[in-house]
């Protein structure tokens, strides 16, 4: 088996003439904002040409891990194989692109064309999110993507009994090494240098996760995937300030945060490949580049061929603000209603949410427009500039949401707006939970609706 790094979370794992791609992306902005850095090493069309020698792993549903505009190139009848949620979601919006030989696995192993696969959910963390283990006779491989936590105790002992097997040189642990939120960078609350250092601590807490999971399987080496990402926002610099986790990055920002591990986060770049059972590696073609031209470079390619103007913040506003003051109405209205059906049905456990405020500000060309506010459980307040969250948005990214093109939670995790919380060192994680959760129903439920009212009040 040999298992070559795409990009990103994107695995090409080669079994004799059999090929397992897991998690591709390309060219589409991820949380409209987010464009892969670095690019996949093989252009996708010589790995769509395979045909039926090729199956596709999906881990979940997020657009940096499910590349909607890239999968309509693969032959429809490859086999798409993810893990068994209990929400249709992924399942379904394969079956909308035309791909019906979908295979979904749980914690029981799979063997599907010489490669058992198992899939692992922490529904505590995320009730959409996976790990995986990819094996045959020649070693095994965790695809964590973005579940950095500490496996659960029942996970951890069935990894444990699944990999006992193999020498450790031949079982991979691929964790995220990266900040998968807007958080500290797009909040108002904190100066440069207070987001600088929060980043830092953040992803150092993430990366120590994965090394503590690669501890307990006894495993020496760990590989950083599922951060290499950039947001573009227009007039933002977040291309800039974020961080690019390479092994020599990560092990200089360990050792700034005191933490230490008996395993070592091992260099490998896009065109490795490792080679199993004697895991050693084989290097990349191309090779002598630096980190910061790849990135420069990247920017360039991305500025040439426009995928940078399809981010939402570049997006054209062709409603006039009158009209988006009162949609704004119509979705924060909405917005309240998911929370309290939420919080008195599947979400009872959020028990300090109704009562906690937040406040939508939208500007127009740089000068605030609309100011709104809402109590959760009672609805629609006198704007609160204290709100327990604040989300400073431009009418452009908000009317991407508005119409149903894009996901609210792409304000939050997409950086395409800028935050405030209240108090200060209050998470109010239950508020982001909600704003996740009603992004997928107004975006595939609501929103036609709304488009099309205020559509035909413009006419």
């Amino acid at each position: 088996m040999r298992v070559l790094f795409q990009n990103h979370s994107s695995l090409l794992i080669q079994v004799g003439e059999r090929y397992l791609l897991t998690d591709p992306w390309f060219n589409q902005p991820a949380f409209g904002s987010w464009l892969p850095t670095f690019a996949p090493y093989i252009h996708p069309t010589y790995l769509a040409a395979l045909g039926d020698k090729l199956n596709i792993l999906i881990s979940h549903g997020h657009d940096d891990h499910f590349d909607d505009r890239l999968l309509k190139i693969f032959d429809k009848n490859t086999k798409v194989i993810t893990a068994s949620y209990k929400a249709p979601s992924v399942v379904n919006r394969l079956k909308n692109l035309g791909f019906e030989n979908v295979t979904t696995v749980g914690e029981e192993e799979k063997e599907i064309d010489g490669l058992l696969i198992s899939s692992y959910i922490v529904e505590e963390f995320s009730h959409d999110d996976s790990a995986f283990l990819i094996r045959n006779s020649d070693g095994a491989i965790i695809h964590a993507n973005d579940n950095w936590h500490i496996f659960e105790k029942e996970h951890e002992k069935i990894l444990c009994e699944r990999t006992k097997q193999y020498p450790k040189e031949a079982v991979l642990m691929f964790s995220q090494t990266n900040s998968a939120s807007g958080y500290p960078l797009n909040y108002k609350n904190f100066s440069d240098a207070e987001k600088t250092k929060i980043l830092r601590s953040k992803v150092a807490k993430m990366v120590e996760g994965g090394l503590r999971n690669a501890e307990k399987l006894g495993l020496q080496r760990m590989f950083s995937y599922a951060g290499f990402a950039t947001a573009y926002v227009k007039n933002k610099n977040y291309e800039r300030v974020g961080l690019f986790p390479t092994a020599k990055f990560l092990k200089d920002l360990l050792a700034d945060e005191g933490i230490e591990s008996s395993a070592e986060i091992v260099d490998l770049y896009p065109g490795d490949s490792i080679n199993l059972p004697d895991g050693s590696i084989t290097q990349a073609f191309i090779k002598n580049y630096n980190d910061e031209k790849i990135k420069q470079v990247t920017d360039a390619f991305y500025q040439t061929y426009e995928n940078i103007n399809e981010c939402i913040s570049f997006c054209k506003l062709d409603v006039p603000p009158s009209t988006l003051n009162e949609w704004v109405d119509d979705f924060l209205d909405a917005f309240n209603e998911f929370v309290e059906r939420r919080v008195k049905g599947p979400d009872s456990h959020f028990t300090d949410l109704l009562g906690k405020t937040f406040s939508l500000v939208v500007s127009f060309d740089g000068t605030k427009s609309i100011s709104k506010s809402i109590r959760f459980g009672s609805g629609p307040i006198d704007f609160k500039n204290d709100a327990n969250k604040i989300c400073y948005v431009s009418g452009e990214s908000l009317f991407s949401i508005l119409k149903g093109e894009s996901l609210f939670e792409n304000l939050y995790t997409g950086y395409n707006a800028e935050w405030e919380r209240n108090p200060q060192d209050v998470y109010n994680r239950d508020i982001i939970m909600m704003v996740v959760m009603f992004s997928y129903v107004y975006k595939h439920r609501l929103s036609k609706a709304l488009k099309e009212k205020y559509s035909s009040s413009e006419t």
